[in-house]
């Protein structure tokens, strides 16, 4: 199993260099109190290696465990955003609601993120409002204990909210991950996506990650 995952994880990296955009991220994750966790988040978006940079942020997730298989959190995002004239400020507020479920070494996370944001970018009026984003997303993981590598596959949706109160299927994202569990509560991820984007000339983007993550 471990060298059927080392290939996977392989795989994953060379469609990462080749694909269309390239996600990086570093995430720090700090437990607060025992049901009041910390995420802070450092993320760039390049077209592909050695390309400018697309789209770079910073954000910070407050979680609260309600009880021990669901929890809630807020959030703020602080972005920029190249254009054709240079980069733009997007701020992003979001409220979360996750789930997660345990059988076995399979573990089951759905995550609804209800997000509103305001673009400093503006070609008409409409940019001028609040943008209004409902998400939700399963993954679902195998891990088994004391493991070093960890596979996930997920599926996310965006579904817009005008301000005519239309609720709209934008954007499906589809895709793998494997975590590779480092030391000292490291862990390395290699992933691949398909994006899709509806209404947009670029319906297809393939989308490669690559995220360190760190456990205080």
């Amino acid at each position: 199993m471990q060298k059927i995952l080392a290939i996977l994880c392989l795989l994953l990296g060379v469609y990462s260099a080749n694909a269309q955009e390239l996600w990086t991220s570093v995430d720090v994750e700090a437990s607060l109190t025992k049901k009041l966790e910390l995420d802070v988040i450092g993320e760039f978006r390049w077209q592909q290696f050695g390309t400018p940079l697309k789209t770079g942020f910073g954000e910070a997730v407050l979680s609260y465990r309600i009880v021990k298989p669901l929890s809630i959190g807020f959030s703020y995002r602080y972005s920029q955003r190249s254009r054709s004239n240079g980069f733009y400020t997007l701020h992003t507020f979001a409220s979360t609601l996750s789930y997660r479920y345990r059988v076995g070494d399979f573990r089951f996370a759905y995550r609804n993120k209800f997000e509103t944001d305001k673009d400093t970018y503006t070609t008409s009026i409409e940019d001028l409002r609040w943008h209004f984003t409902d998400r939700n997303r399963i993954r679902v993981t195998y891990h088994k204990k004391h493991a070093l590598l960890a596979p996930s596959v997920f599926v996310e949706s965006f579904n817009e909210i005008s301000a005519r109160e239309r609720y709209s299927l934008s954007e499906l994202r589809t895709g793998a991950n494997v975590d590779m569990i480092l030391y000292h509560g490291y862990t390395l991820g290699v992933g691949a996506f398909v994006k899709h984007s509806f209404g947009s000339k670029k319906e297809y983007t393939y989308v490669g990650t690559l995220a360190l993550t760190k456990e205080l």
